[in-house]
Formats: structure tokens, sequence, C-alpha cells
């Protein structure tokens, strides 16, 4: 079978753009329509989360799947949006625009939020946050505050900003706190009460003061 991950590289992915049993593609019946886009877009997301001091500061401090898995899906699902924006400049048919606003990469498939709504139904408990919760939290950020806040969530983890951080993330709690203050930032609203509330993550109040 083809690989369908690897580190980051999407040049080793798959079988070969020709092939269309390569995890590339997913054939749409009944129009025979391709739209393997998730698996490259993700990968990129890992080259750039990656490559940064503060990324690595912030996923390494307690769950690395949940927040390294679900921020690179994160990632390619916002060029995806961009890439709609700019569908008239890029002289993308129809029948592309369709495939993608259709696929599960652009946030528009049929689960889109279903993850964090059982998370939440059984209880919100923190222990249970997988890739999808991340995911399904940052997808309901966007449909609030706009595709905007994450690029300003990204903005702390860009190349200027190679530096660790001033602050410790060392524990499963510091890196909740971190990831809800950092959307707190780039919705310019104080969510940090609804995290603890209402989606079960577990805030450390002394590192609220220094983050």
């Amino acid at each position: 079978p083809p690989i369908c991950g690897a580190s980051g590289n999407p040049i080793l992915l798959g079988s070969g753009l020709s092939d269309l049993s390569s995890c590339f593609f997913e054939v749409l019946e009944p129009d025979q329509m391709v739209h393997g886009f998730g698996i490259p877009f993700h990968e990129l997301g890992h080259n750039f989360t990656g490559t940064h001091l503060r990324f690595a500061d912030f996923a390494d401090g307690g769950d690395q799947i949940d927040y390294n898995e679900g921020l690179a899906t994160a990632l390619g699902m916002f060029a995806c949006e961009a890439i709609l924006r700019a569908s008239d400049e890029l002289s993308l048919t129809p029948e592309i625009i369709d495939v993608l606003q259709h696929s599960w990469l652009c946030w528009r498939h049929s689960g889109a939020g279903e993850w964090l709504a059982d998370y939440v139904s059984y209880g919100a408990n923190y222990e249970n946050v997988d890739p999808n919760v991340v995911n399904d939290i940052l997808w309901v950020l966007v449909q609030e505050h706009g595709w905007g806040i994450l690029y300003r969530f990204y903005s702390a983890l860009l190349p200027r900003l190679q530096g660790p951080f001033p602050f410790p993330v060392q524990t499963t709690a510091e890196q909740a706190t971190f990831f809800a203050l950092a959307l707190s930032e780039a919705a310019g609203v104080d969510l940090v009460a609804r995290f603890r509330d209402y989606w079960g993550f577990p805030i450390d109040v002394e590192a609220l003061t220094v983050m």
C-alpha cells in the first residue's frame, strides 16, 4: 500500500501522481474526480511547525500527537481556504472549486464539529482530546472570528520569533493554558473560561500570570 505520511515531506508520499491507488488521490463517484488534497497539505503543515523552536516548546510540553497532528492539518485547511479565495487568480475550474469545497481539508465536510460535540457530550475530559478535537475547536473559532484567527495564532510561531518562550511550557496544564491564551489573543476575546469550563482544559492559574 502507498505511504500516506512522511514526516512533513510530501514528495515521498504515495506511489506516484499518475497512480490512482496513491494516497494523493481519492475518487469521488460517479464523477471520478480526484480530491486527495489533505495529505500533502497536512505534511506541508508539519514543514512549518516542525522547524520552529517555539512550536516545539509548546507541542512538547504535554501531549505531542494531539497538537502536532491537529495543528498541521489546520495549516492545510487554512491554505485550502486561501486557494479558494484566490480561485479567479489561479484560474480554478468550477469542478476543482466544488471538490475543494466538499473536501475535509476545507472544513466543509459533514463531520465538521462533530468530534468536539461528542467530546463535550461525554464530559469534556481533557484526557480524551485528540487531533480531531483540536481541529474542531479551531473550526468553531474560525466560524466565530473569521479565518484571520488562524493567521494571528500561528504568528506566535513565525521564524522571526525563533527564540524560546520566556516562560515554561513543560506540563500538560501549561500546554493547554498556552493554547487557550494564544487563541484568546488571536480572537481578541478572553476564551480562557470557555476552554476551562466548557471544553475541560486544565488551565494553570499561575501560568496565566506569566504567559
